[in-house]
């Protein structure tokens, strides 16, 4: 059965997923009766006609629009320009729904009140390296998104649509000023399925890692310095330790009077001992618990969490402290 619903799906380069993604269409319940797919890859997309005759019988409207260079916003920008329908709805090429997801979806929309429902993605991993990146990212929990969300069109009318400049980061934009804008969003109930996480490998991580927070970092919605406050007040309290004990240095003695109350014994050892315990009890068990991740895997897997959770935000830190030296080097010239 078709739905008045327009899905947007922007592709780059990612052909044998989007091909995956099309496949599991002949498993849905409901259809939308327009699909756009938003393309810009290097050498393009050729649909075999399997696909063509897929979308043929089934009465569905396919637009293949191609254009050079589009970052995601831009690409779902171009879709909701070009959109029949009032509802519209969003996939990516790496998340693969069930076959509920577009039927329950489109039913929760149109039969309440609600202007949108957001997606929930839950991102899968095999292997015990991409366990701890799960660990140390998103967790096992499903998490709002974008993709998988339904969203009336009007709604895009009143909060303006995606930010087209930037690679990442656009879709959080967006949702937070649809939450300023006090629109009524209820939750999906068939969370999708990412598979970016398949495969990947530490180098592609770090790089990944890196270019999404040097887009995301000059966006309204992303506070910086949550991040920085810690580093900074980590850096500092160590400096202070280093110097503490001076406060009790004695001219006459030559050196630290061991019995002034200024002065703590291995205050250095100390310090530092204190700032990664907190570090790891909260970025290393807290916060992998609170995303649903297990907690015999947390103490099993903990100094590999520990080391990757470093590096990932000495990685976002670098991007901030990038992001803010080109950003005030582009308003200086």
């Amino acid at each position: 059965m078709l739905r008045d619903a327009s899905l947007i799906i922007p592709n780059r380069n990612s052909e044998k997923e989007l091909l995956a993604l099309l496949r599991s269409f002949n498993d849905w319940i409901e259809l939308p009766k327009e699909i756009l797919i938003i393309d810009s890859s290097d050498k393009g997309i050729n649909l075999s006609q399997e696909f063509k005759n897929f979308f043929d019988q089934q009465k569905i409207i396919l637009k293949c629009i191609c254009r050079e260079q589009l970052y995601p916003g831009h690409a779902r920008n171009l879709g909701i320009r070009l959109s029949t329908f009032s509802t519209i709805c969003f996939l990516d090429v790496q998340t693969l729904p069930d076959k509920n997801w577009f039927a329950n979806g489109f039913k929760s929309i149109n039969n309440s009140n609600n202007d949108g429902i957001w997606g929930s993605t839950i991102y899968i991993s095999n292997t015990f390296f991409e366990k701890v990146v799960r660990a140390c990212t998103f967790g096992e929990k499903p998490i709002r998104t974008l993709p998988g969300s339904f969203i009336k069109k009007d709604v895009f009318a009143k909060t303006g649509l995606f930010i087209e400049s930037t690679r990442a980061g656009e879709d959080a934009d967006w949702m937070s000023r649809a939450q300023l804008h006090n629109f009524s969003f209820d939750h999906s109930k068939n969370p999708l399925m990412y598979n970016g996480l398949i495969n990947i490998s530490f180098t592609k991580l770090i790089s990944k890692w890196y270019r999404n927070y040097i887009f995301s970092a000059k966006l309204p919605y992303l506070n910086p310095h949550k991040d920085i406050y810690f580093y900074v007040a980590a850096i500092l309290m160590i400096l202070v330790a280093l110097n503490w004990n001076t406060l009790s240095y004695d001219y006459t003695l030559r050196g630290w009077n061991l019995n002034s109350l200024a002065y703590i014994p291995n205050i250095t050892k100390i310090s530092i001992a204190f700032v990664l315990s907190v570090y790891t009890a909260f970025r290393g068990i807290f916060l992998p618990l609170k995303k649903g991740i297990n907690i015999w895997f947390i103490f099993k897997s903990l100094p590999m969490i520990i080391f990757l959770s470093i590096v990932l935000d000495l990685v976002k830190l670098c991007s901030f402290f990038v992001a803010r030296i080109v950003r005030r080097h582009d308003l200086s010239t």
